[in-house]
């Protein structure tokens, strides 16, 4: 779990304000890693929805069934919130019901009205809000998986303890300064055991001159630390 940590960033700070417009837009990525043979990941950037609506899903259960399940989430959600839908969580057991190979996370974040987001989320995918004014970066959604790291919730075809008890729902208000960010744990490991630092994140934003330079950036330097598993993130920013 990434605790909140603050860092002073002080010292050669410039106005988030006065950078171009790109470093406004919602950007993603979803990148194999350097020791998988495929990507179980999948990723959502509704942009153009009437509520905008962004998601990560991780596939698990084998090469072919782990990314049935994830590409099978998202194409669904993406049907669910055309036509001004705001996403509900039956919503998110209809997708559950209608993936019939492998399993798979799913974080989600809609856009209900400007800069307030409502974010669901089922397994071990996360989602963060980075402060760039106080200087920290805090994990929104509790994980679903027990002290070994195996899963509790998630959906699709499960076996065992493992099943769709419902999604966490959780609302968000954008403030300047702040991101969203949706990853899956790809990326998040590295935060945990500390490979990435959340000082180094923070930097990373501070420096990068458009929110994509920044998602690039945070992909790189997963696989800079070994790239063991398929990397998605999404990074969502306040918009004056």
């Amino acid at each position: 779990m990434v605790d909140a940590v603050r860092v002073d960033l002080e010292g050669g700070r410039r106005s988030r304000e006065k950078k171009d417009f790109a470093a406004h837009q919602p950007y993603g990525e979803t990148n194999w890693g350097l020791k998988r043979r495929s990507n179980e990941d999948a990723i959502l950037l509704g942009f153009d929805l009437p509520r905008p609506t962004y998601a990560v899903a991780d596939g698990v259960g084998g090469e072919e069934h782990g990314e049935i399940a994830s590409r099978t989430a998202v194409v669904l959600l993406r049907k669910i919130a055309e036509g001004s839908k705001v996403v509900t969580p039956e919503d998110i057991a209809i997708i559950n019901s209608k993936i019939d190979k492998g399993f798979t996370t799913l974080v989600v974040a809609q856009e209900i009205v400007p800069n307030h987001f409502r974010i669901f989320s089922v397994g071990d995918s996360s989602a963060l809000l980075l402060d760039s004014r106080k200087g920290e970066i805090r994990e929104l959604t509790p994980r679903d998986e027990d002290r070994k790291g195996r899963l509790t919730q998630a959906l699709g075809n499960l076996e065992g303890d493992t099943k769709l008890w419902g999604p966490h729902v959780i609302d968000v208000t954008l403030t300047p300064g702040q991101k969203l960010i949706l990853a899956t744990d790809g990326f998040t490991r590295y935060l945990d055991n500390g490979k990435i630092g959340i000082g180094n994140v923070l930097y990373v934003n501070h420096q990068s001159s458009s929110n994509r330079d920044f998602v690039k950036t945070l992909v790189e330097m997963a696989n800079a630390c070994g790239g063991s598993d398929n990397i998605t993130v999404v990074s969502i920013p306040h918009r004056p």
